[in-house]
């Protein structure tokens, strides 16, 4: 019975459905970058604080972002990658969507979609013009001379 507890356990350790750790870097613009250290590269004996400490310094040598705040946090605690181009966030605060930008970004997509639709109906319609000019005339879906 003892082996069969150590497995299950030893499995749920092994399991992805834990969060890896992951390091958020904060931009002074509120853009955020995220770190997701390769787990693979962790020395053996080393803390798990001075495996992310050394990615980080690792990730963000010679960089601008170098010197930023950045906090360790949870992969489960980032918002929905499908909105990844509106993350942002602040030391403290986490990562966020931003949804004043996203909620514009959709507006401006729908006007766009809506002046599409627009001059899609124009095109169609000097099309149709351009053919009665012609002397054609479509009439459910047949052509005929006048």
């Amino acid at each position: 019975m003892k082996k069969y507890v150590l497995v299950v356990c030893f499995l749920m350790l092994a399991s992805p459905c834990f969060a890896e750790k992951i390091i958020v870097i904060y931009k002074p613009n509120k853009e955020v970058s995220i770190i997701h250290p390769a787990y693979k590269t962790r020395i053996v004996d080393e803390s798990l604080m001075d495996f992310l400490e050394r990615t980080r310094l690792k990730a963000t040598k010679g960089t601008s972002s170098e010197d930023y705040p950045y906090d360790i946090m949870d992969s489960d605690n980032l918002p929905d990658i499908e909105d990844r181009e509106y993350w942002e966030g602040e030391i403290g605060e986490g990562v966020i969507i931003d949804t004043v930008d996203k909620n514009k970004t959709e507006i401006e997509l729908a006007e766009i979609q809506a002046e599409q639709i627009l001059i899609n109906k124009k095109i169609k319609d000097l099309a149709i013009t351009a053919l009665e000019s012609d002397g054609i005339v479509l009439k459910h879906n047949k052509k005929e001379k006048k």
